[in-house]
């Protein structure tokens, strides 16, 4: 078993292994499992005080934002948009940030999403990206998705010339 897509809380760690999310504490100590469903938990993110943690999972199909609380271990799900999705981060404790495609024109056009904890879902007007960074003066960074490694982008095909 390997631990994959590490997120730090200030007194808990949230990992996935073994196709579950599983919850441990910082300071050592046994891991317990948070999901046992046929889900594939992917990048795991505590919110700004610790108190829940969303992920994308497909246990009912499509990649969708799913949230527990640390407390007690409920999980909801969040979104029904059945498009390619990936947690960005918290916009605040009770907002996640998340790139979705539904909706989009082309299938790797993942525009900005937010959904509070209650599931009401808003698209953001700031374009597509696979990573944002907010500062708290209002400047937003963001990064593209590019599902093709280095290698492709870069034109190398093995060999010393490109084509």
């Amino acid at each position: 078993m390997y631990l994959r897509s590490p997120h730090i809380s200030s007194d808990a760690i949230a990992f996935v292994a073994d196709d579950d999310l599983w919850l441990a504490p910082v300071d050592g100590g046994r891991a317990w499992r948070l999901t046992s469903d046929r889900g594939r938990p992917i990048t795991p993110r505590f919110s700004p005080d610790g108190r829940h943690v969303a992920w994308t999972g497909d246990r009912d199909g499509a990649q969708e934002v799913l949230v527990a609380s640390v407390a007690d271990g409920t999980i909801r799900r969040l979104t029904h948009l059945g498009g390619l999705t990936l947690i960005l981060g918290w916009d605040d404790d009770d907002h996640i940030l998340f790139a979705c495609n539904a909706g989009a024109h082309e299938m790797r056009e993942l525009n900005v999403h937010r959904v509070d904890l209650s599931g009401t879902v808003e698209r953001l007007d700031i374009g597509a990206a696979g990573g944002l960074a907010r500062h708290e003066k209002g400047a937003v960074a963001l990064s593209t998705f590019n599902p093709r490694g280095p290698a492709w982008w870069k034109r190398y095909r093995g060999g010393t010339a490109s084509r």
